[in-house]
């Protein structure tokens, strides 16, 4: 399974960041239940089960989170914040839903 994150602002200045936060409401860093998997450009989470692809072009970088051998698991909600380091807070931030069907 791959989850698209799209950065338009100079990967120079921004950092992306990739969290599990099934169990938040407001699906935000500040919810203390998220999980880190990507931290700009370290994995916090399993290796294994996780990695990020990331590829540059003239307008803008991608980083897709791949989720190796997607069980049932692996359903919730996935959030790519984007962070300029010194600023508070996200200058962009997109979720998206994962389900998986199965056993």
């Amino acid at each position: 399974m791959t989850l698209e994150c799209i950065s338009r602002i100079s990967t120079e200045v921004s950092v992306l960041q990739w969290f599990d936060v099934t169990s938040c409401t407001d699906y935000s860093r500040t919810c203390n239940s998220h999980r880190s998997i990507y931290s700009g450009f370290n994995l916090a989470d399993d290796p294994s089960k996780f990695n990020v692809m990331e590829v540059n072009n003239a307008t803008h970088v991608t980083r897709n989170l791949n989720i190796n051998s997607t069980q049932l698991v692996d359903a919730g909600v996935y959030l790519c914040a984007e962070q300029i380091p010194g600023v508070t807070g996200f200058a962009k931030s997109t979720s998206a839903h994962l389900i998986v069907i199965g056993n």
